[in-house]
């Protein structure tokens, strides 16, 4: 007669929301070894990225504000020259729906849209993969049709805090 009303009650418990394991803790904003490896690239060997340094990552519940290279263009004249690329910071929002974080970025000229997925990995380390499909806009031959690259980049703790200021290098 007591258990009936016990199960009752725990039935209760596990289908009330919040009563499921809790999800990791989000890592800190702070001072991050950054690793980027190329996953895949069919478009030109320049475009490859496997860089490592340390970078500030910003995390916030809503979003992660990752650094990543950002690729402008390859010439096609020199071929002893890398491609010319700058630095970027981007903020990648959370999707309430998927509970992911990720964004669309439609680009211009050559490049003709990047996706951007980040993943908190655990308590000191985050994840992003970039996808970027690149076509010929009557500069850039050599993406022909199209063609796309894919990076993967690691991030990992090396020193929290709030108040980092983005880029960390040019502070030197």
């Amino acid at each position: 007669m007591f258990a009936r009303p016990v199960l009752a009650f725990a039935a209760l418990l596990l289908a009330s929301p919040g009563c499921g394991p809790e999800s990791e803790p989000l890592p800190p904003s702070g001072i991050y070894r950054m690793t980027a490896v190329t996953l895949a690239n069919d478009c030109h060997p320049k475009l490859d990225d496997d860089y490592t340094g340390e970078e500030v990552v910003h995390v916030e519940p809503e979003s992660i504000s990752v650094p990543s290279v950002d690729f402008l263009g390859i010439s096609e004249t020199c071929e002893a020259c890398v491609a010319l690329a700058g630095y970027r910071f981007m903020p990648v929002k959370l999707d309430a729906e998927s509970g992911e974080y990720h964004a669309e970025v439609l680009g211009g000229g050559c490049l003709e849209r990047e996706r951007i997925e980040v993943e908190p990995v655990d308590g000191d380390t985050v994840r992003s993969r970039i996808s970027a499909d690149w076509r010929d806009d009557g500069s850039c031959a050599w993406a022909g049709e199209g063609c796309t690259v894919v990076r993967e980049y690691t991030y990992e703790l090396v020193e929290p805090c709030d108040d980092c200021e983005f880029p960390l290098h040019l502070d030197e």
